[in-house]
């Protein structure tokens, strides 16, 4: 069998009936991405361990692994991200999706404590040195600074400010 990735949005949900999904697709694919959003996505996912319905869900039918996403094209590439790129390495057989980046942050950024922020980023090899500044503004549906970006700068939940002249942890989006 080939491996099959099959992206599944909000249009093509409203349209195929989710019995019609989970009989035929498992038997071809191994990978169900939603994007859209959990909730018309329910027919189908036993979701586990989510506190409510806009978290990205995850489980198994058959064969396939499932991912509903949110519909919110930024919070859906995060969830991407978070997710469904670590579990699609790892079934690859890969040990690492992406090596992660020290970069030392050129201007300061604040935050709202409590979770885990991935913000869009411009991450800059200059003489042997990456820096790293945030891209903003940083609403989960603004594409424009996601757009301009080529990495993720990675920001603890604990954290509410960092200086200029930090060192973070970022992510490139593309390998290097």
């Amino acid at each position: 069998m080939t491996p099959g990735l099959f992206f599944l949005g909000p249009v093509a949900l409203a349209t195929l009936p989710a019995l019609f999904v989970s009989f035929f697709l498992p038997a071809w694919a191994q990978v169900l991405v939603f994007i859209g959003g959990t909730v018309a996505s329910l027919a189908i996912l036993r979701p586990i361990a989510r506190s409510h319905l806009r978290m990205p869900a995850l489980t198994r039918t058959g064969t396939a692994a499932l991912f509903s996403l949110p519909g919110n094209p930024v919070s859906a590439l995060v969830a991407f991200e978070l997710l469904v790129r670590p579990a699609l390495g790892a079934m690859l057989g890969r040990k690492a999706v992406r090596e992660p980046v020290r970069a030392r942050l050129i201007e300061p950024f604040t935050q709202r404590r409590g979770r885990l922020h991935l913000v869009r980023a411009w991450l800059e090899h200059r003489d042997g040195e990456a820096t790293v500044r945030p891209l903003g503004p940083h609403a989960a549906g603004s594409l424009g600074s996601l757009a301009g970006a080529n990495a993720w700068m990675v920001v603890a939940p604990d954290v509410e400010r960092l200086e200029a002249g930090t060192v973070v942890e970022t992510w490139p989006m593309l390998p290097s």
